[in-house]
């Protein structure tokens, strides 16, 4: 007598055909996370960028009638804006509190405070005439990507992909234009150490 159902095979093919789908699910899934973080790290960099522009871009006074300019350009980051925003008394100008403000957005969003990334700011002065000058502002980010870095395979004389662990700072990484020394070695550097740059430039 005939009989219906599954043989062994079947059932075997089923759920080789099932396995296949569930990978390419869960390969999706990863590809979401990593595209969700991405997006997020992007989205927190603008914030900041957008809140530090916001403070300098009515800030030619302070900068023109009280900061102490002893060279044509000033960098700082946010740890030491109180120790190099100075007027000539060496007293932080009335911008710096409005500076800490933006700063602390860096801070919360979790681009600070460890080696995973680093952030610095350049304000350079133009003379115009004998008492005017034009400013611009430059804040340059170097930050470790989140996803997991490549590394050498096992008895390989390629380390293209091979992670340093240097630790994250601008001035390794993702260098003021005119302070770099070569692009393409700064390219392999930061591929070999996962990190990446985000850089915004604005006249005041």
């Amino acid at each position: 007598m005939k009989r219906n159902g599954f043989s062994l095979v079947e059932l075997l093919v089923s759920m080789l055909i099932v396995s296949i789908a569930m990978l390419g699910f869960a390969a999706l899934q990863a590809y979401s996370a990593r595209a969700l973080n991405s997006s997020y790290q992007k989205t927190s960099e603008v914030s900041v960028f957008q809140d530090l522009i916001k403070v300098f871009q009515v800030s030619n006074k302070p900068l023109s009638n009280e900061l102490k300019w002893q060279a044509d350009t000033v960098d700082f980051s946010c740890s030491s804006v109180n120790d190099v925003l100075v007027n000539s008394e060496n007293k932080a100008i009335s911008l710096v509190p409005s500076i800490l403000a933006a700063c602390s957005k860096y801070e919360k969003v979790g681009l600070n405070g460890n080696e995973d990334s680093d952030l610095k700011i350049r304000l350079s002065r133009n003379k115009i005439t004998n008492t005017m000058y034009s400013y611009s502002l430059e804040v340059n980010m170097a930050y470790k990507l989140k996803r997991a870095s490549y590394s050498k395979a096992e008895g390989s004389s390629d380390n293209t992909y091979a992670d340093e662990s240097k630790t994250v700072t601008v001035e390794t990484f993702c260098p003021f234009k005119g302070d770099e020394d070569g692009e393409d070695e700064l390219n392999n550097l930061r591929i070999k150490n996962n990190v990446a740059c985000s850089h915004v430039e604005v006249m005041l």
